[in-house]
């Protein structure tokens, strides 16, 4: 399809997640953590022996690669959606509260997940980008946007394939967490905290 305008894309673009995976999954909200490395943690590390860019793409890839191995953790101490109501699985019931097997029930098979098991290089940017790209051409998905992975490395701006290649990698997209219902901002202080400093040891691996 061919999108006119920011809103417009939107709209149809919601469209099509609804038609493609279910409208209720559109009901699913989590947070989104992000995380990069202060200039002079990237400069005190950096040793001249590649370009700058090249040596920051790769390590972000790196840590990518990481999160996405430990994943399951942050999903087993932070999950917070083991409870639904009968209507997001049986369109003829309503008000009664199903207790699931399932701690986050938005990071297991009901939740919002492609229908294939994609794939990604982290060797360098361009064969990351690649690897993304493949899913596109072959019509799983049409956009970067569609893929639904643990972690995304990303750009600062409009973030696409494109733009990742051209200014590369300002830091890594986290999206795994439940919102916490105990919370009045969705998050707990320590948990924030934890995956600051489990960012801090993968990438010192």
């Amino acid at each position: 399809a061919v999108f006119y305008g920011d809103e417009k894309y939107r709209q149809e673009y919601r469209r099509y997640l609804a038609g493609k995976y279910d409208i209720k999954k559109l009901l699913f909200s989590g947070v989104h953590f992000n995380f990069s490395f202060a200039e002079n943690n990237l400069q005190a590390f950096y040793d001249g022996t590649t370009e700058y860019r090249e040596y920051k793409n790769k390590r972000y890839l790196r840590l990518a690669r990481e999160a996405v191995k430990y994943s399951w953790l942050v999903v087993l101490l932070t999950s917070a959606s083991p409870v639904y109501d009968i209507s997001f699985t049986d369109d003829d019931r309503m008000d009664q509260t199903i207790y699931s097997e399932y701690a986050s029930i938005r990071c297991s098979k009901e939740g919002y997940w492609n229908y294939f098991d994609p794939v990604l290089d982290y060797s360098d940017l361009q064969k990351h980008v690649e690897s993304v790209k493949k899913y596109i051409d072959m019509g799983l998905i049409i956009s970067e946007s569609e893929l639904y992975y643990p972690v995304r490395v990303k750009n600062k701006g409009g973030y696409s394939l494109d733009n990742l290649l051209k200014y590369g990698v300002d830091y890594i997209e986290f999206r795994l967490m439940d919102i916490n219902p105990l919370s009045p901002f969705g998050i707990m202080p320590q948990d924030i905290k934890f995956l600051h400093m489990l960012f801090i040891y993968l990438d010192m691996k």
